[in-house]
This record gives structure tokens, C-alpha cells and sequence, in this order.
């Protein structure tokens, strides 16, 4: 009884701390949406190595509750290298966007400190950009008919943020209004890990999945109030990607979803093979 009484009580806490408490979660709008699907050579075409195009745009919501809206696009230069079973990749590009600052609803609030009435005469769309680098290194295992298992890729990539969230986001933190979780800093590190399956098909196409779990590195993102518990341990943002890609000759169109701490959202994008160097003899 007295166990029954216990979980009764964490549950009916869990409740009114999380679903009924209006909270704020102010971070990097590149959060979720650093690392688009990148094609890389195959084995089976003895290729050395590619240079690429990519292009993508992301449709996401984020904040408590996805309480605000994101969209951006990113496009990005790369250069990929194959050495046996060994693939890498490197680049750089820019991205620019919108982030939809949402009002909160008055009178909802069960913390008194929330100051709804100043976020609420600084809502909107807000502009916002970012200096992208991004660089990745897996080990592949080749399989029947050409398909090959990308067993662990390890993804890094740096984002600079410029533009008017930055500044909505570190006005927030010098009036001193009380947010729940607030990210200031213009720079995103996410490092990413994951597993991607190509199967190639008798036309000479590939048929790609993958799938990607990302961190968010980084002193300002230690601990951003992902619990309400101040017992609990310090947390950081991180997410999981699932994309489906579709290559032939030079064109890669893919699609990829993102779920994770206050955040959900999808990516279509355009990977375009500008040359290749195939290995000699």
C-alpha cells in the first residue's frame, strides 16, 4: 500500500509539473536540423572519391509542448573519400530561416515567475542564420550484389548562428525574464552516431536507411532544465534521425525525421554529384 501511495504521488507530481506548468525553452533554431543525409561513394562502383551539392529544407516545431514553429534551409558544399572500408566526408555551407516565437496563453500559468506578458509583446518571426562545418568518418561491410552495411558512422558538426533569434534569445537572458531553458550562445556542436543500410538494386540504384542519434556538446546546453526534478543529473539536448534515401546516377532526393527533447520535425532535401574520381586501373 504504502508503494501504491508512493507512485500515486510521483505520477500526480509528474502531472502538474510537466502538462499543467507553462514553461519556455529558448535554444539554437539549427537544433535538430544540423545534420542532413549526406550520399558518399560505393564500394561496388571502385569510385575514390566525390564531390557534392546538397540542399535542404526543414519544417519543425520546437519548445514545451512544440510550442513554436522552425523552418530553414541549408545548403551545403562536400568532398567524400573512400579508402577500402573506410568512407569520409567533409564540408562546409550556410543555412537561414525563420523561427515563429508563439505567445503563451495568460492565465495558465502555475509559476508565478513566468513573465508572460514580456514574451508575449516580443513574439513573432524571427530571422535567423548560421556558418556551417560538418565533416563524418564510418566504417562499411560490403554485401551481395553490391549493397553494403554502413555499420557506425561518427558525424561532427559546427554551427555559427548570426541574426535576429540570437538577439531575441540574449535580450531574454539581460531583462532578466524567467525562462525555464535558455541557450544564448550562437555556437552549436552536435556530434552524431549511427547506421545506414544501402541496397543497391539490378537497375544500378540504391535504396538507402539510416538511422542517427545526435548530442548536443557544449557548457551551455549541460543542463537546460530537460527535467523538472533539481535532484536528477544534469541532461543535454539530443535527438534521433530516421532518413530514407533514393540514389541514382548522380542524384540522391531524400527524406529524414527528427525526434527528440522538445523537438519534431522533417527534412526534404537534394544531394547532387558534381564529379567523381574513380580509383586507376
Amino acid at each position: 500500500m504504502r508503494l501504491t501511495a508512493y507512485c500515486i504521488i510521483y505520477l500526480v507530481s509528474l502531472f502538474l509539473f510537466t502538462s499543467c506548468r507553462t514553461s519556455s525553452y529558448y535554444v539554437s533554431p539549427m537544433y535538430g536540423s544540423s545534420n542532413s543525409y549526406r550520399t558518399l561513394p560505393f564500394m561496388s562502383d571502385s569510385v575514390k572519391s566525390s564531390l557534392y551539392a546538397n540542399s535542404t529544407i526543414t519544417f519543425g516545431s520546437t519548445n514545451q509542448n512544440l510550442h513554436d514553429d522552425v523552418y530553414t534551409w541549408q545548403g551545403n558544399i562536400y568532398n567524400a573519400h573512400q579508402f577500402a572500408r573506410w568512407k569520409v566526408w567533409y564540408g562546409t555551407g550556410l543555412s537561414s530561416g525563420l523561427y515563429h516565437a508563439r505567445a503563451f496563453k495568460e492565465g495558465y500559468v502555475v509559476n508565478p515567475n513566468f513573465d508572460t506578458s514580456y514574451i508575449n509583446a516580443h513574439t513573432g518571426a524571427y530571422y535567423f542564420g548560421s556558418f556551417n562545418l560538418n565533416a563524418g568518418i564510418l566504417y562499411c561491410l560490403p554485401l551481395e550484389n553490391g549493397s553494403e552495411w554502413r555499420i557506425l558512422h561518427f558525424s561532427p558538426s559546427f554551427q555559427q548562428e548570426f541574426g535576429d533569434y540570437k538577439r531575441f534569445r540574449r535580450d531574454l537572458y539581460n531583462d532578466s525574464v524567467v525562462i525555464t531553458g535558455l541557450a544564448t550562445s550562437g555556437t552549436l556542436n552536435t556530434l552524431s552516431f549511427g547506421s545506414e543500410l544501402s541496397i543497391k538494386s539490378r537497375k544500378q540504384e540504391w535504396f538507402n536507411i539510416d538511422l542517427t542519434y545526435s548530442w548536443i556538446a557544449g557548457k551551455d546546453y549541460r543542463n537546460t532544465q530537460l527535467t523538472y526534478f533539481y535532484e536528477a543529473p544534469p541532461r543535454r539536448y539530443n535527438y534521433i534521425t530516421l532518413s530514407g534515401a533514393y540514389t541514382f546516377k548522380q542524384h540522391t532526393p531524400f527524406i529524414q525525421c527528427s525526434f527528440g527533447h522538445r523537438l519534431t520535425n522533417l527534412q526534404v532535401g537534394y544531394n547532387y554529384c558534381i564529379a567523381s574520381q574513380k580509383h586507376k586501373g
